[in-house]
């Protein structure tokens, strides 16, 4: 046997929010776990890029109101759950500018009113006023 194999009851491939999560939920329940992750950093589809001085946020799955079972979820107890208005929201130089869609944004419509929303937005790199996330 390998010197760097590890004994688990469980191995949980992917060390996104439902891999990170099982693994929480087993070993709070004495189950042993080995998570694999392929990438260099845990999150899965979720993550912070910078582009051009803006913090884009990618997501896997919105977090909405039609999800109450996040609850029940550990550590998640006290979760905000609030609905969204469409299209995307823009912060620059102090302002918010907010493109509505109207088509689905799925789409070839749909995108390209989001592109086209953001490429007409102010552009300002984001300032030390907004905390950096790890």
């Amino acid at each position: 046997m390998p010197e760097h194999a590890h004994h688990a009851d469980v191995v949980i491939v992917g060390a996104g929010a439902a891999g990170l999560s099982a693994a929480h939920r087993l070993t709070s329940a004495g189950v042993t776990t080995v998570v694999l992750e392929a990438a260099p950093c845990v999150g899965g589809r979720m993550s912070t890029e910078k582009v051009d001085g803006f913090r884009l946020d990618r997501i896997g799955q919105l977090l909405t109101t039609s999800y109450p079972e996040l609850r029940r979820t550990p550590g998640l107890g006290s979760l905000v759950l609030r609905p969204f208005a469409p299209g995307i929201l823009v912060h620059s130089d102090g302002r918010h500018h907010r493109a509505a869609e109207r088509l689905p944004a799925r789409s070839a419509r749909g995108a390209l009113t989001t592109a086209r929303a953001l490429a007409s937005a102010p552009l300002a790199p984001l300032t030390a006023r907004t905390p950096a996330r790890t």
